[in-house]
């Protein structure tokens, strides 16, 4: 009995770091894969490929189970690296004075954590998400600027669509960052007052 429940501990402490990490890395690393390939190729010629591709037989790609891999991998490092390109971009504009430092948001996360895995679990699916509109907006900014690079060599006219709608997705990442970003920081001043967060700091004077 004590087995299982040690199983089940072990499981419930790897299933929300997978989900995180799929949430914030996986996802939002294949999607600016594949938005940077559209914009390096343009749309038309990606179309072109794509329908080659599709075309051809099972014979001439490698299995499945190396291109998943492959991809996952491509993913997760990439996000990893515009993750770090966003901490650099926000500590220099916290250090000019354009963002105002962070409060301890992450003490009174480790304390609901400990009082509540299951609502900790909650929170952290939050920073996940703000994770992942970071990446997306590094991603898309960095779209924007490879089909700009490539606009008129040679020129494709199906490139005027990203010119509009890759700042879109930029306007939209920086406005979902916005919502999970005060999602998260009230869901979890809610909670730690609601656990009393206040008490267990240590007293001074």
């Amino acid at each position: 009995m004590a087995d299982e429940e040690k199983k089940g501990a072990e499981i419930a402490s790897v299933v929300p770091q997978l989900f995180y990490d799929i949430i914030a890395r996986i996802i939002p690393g294949s999607v600016v894969i594949g938005t940077i390939a559209i914009a390096a190729l343009g749309p038309g010629k990606t179309w072109e490929s794509t329908k080659i591709w599709l075309n051809k037989g099972s014979e001439s790609y490698p299995p499945i189970t190396v291109i998943l891999g492959v991809t996952l991998a491509l993913s997760y490092t990439l996000a990893i690296l515009l993750l770090g390109c966003w901490s650099l971009i926000f500590s220099f504009a916290e250090k000019r004075g354009f963002t105002s430092p962070d409060d301890d948001s992450r003490k009174k996360y480790d304390f609901i954590k400990q009082k509540d895995p299951t609502i900790g679990n909650r929170i952290t699916k939050l920073y996940a998400e703000i994770h992942m509109t970071e990446i997306l907006i590094i991603g898309f900014t960095l779209s924007f600027g490879i089909n700009l690079w490539n606009w008129s060599n040679p020129p494709d006219s199906s490139r005027s669509f990203l010119l509009v709608f890759l700042p879109l997705l930029i306007v939209g990442s920086f406005g979902a960052r916005r919502h999970f970003n005060s999602l998260y920081h009230a869901t979890i001043s809610n909670i730690a007052e609601l656990f009393d967060f206040s008490n267990t700091k240590p007293r001074t004077g």
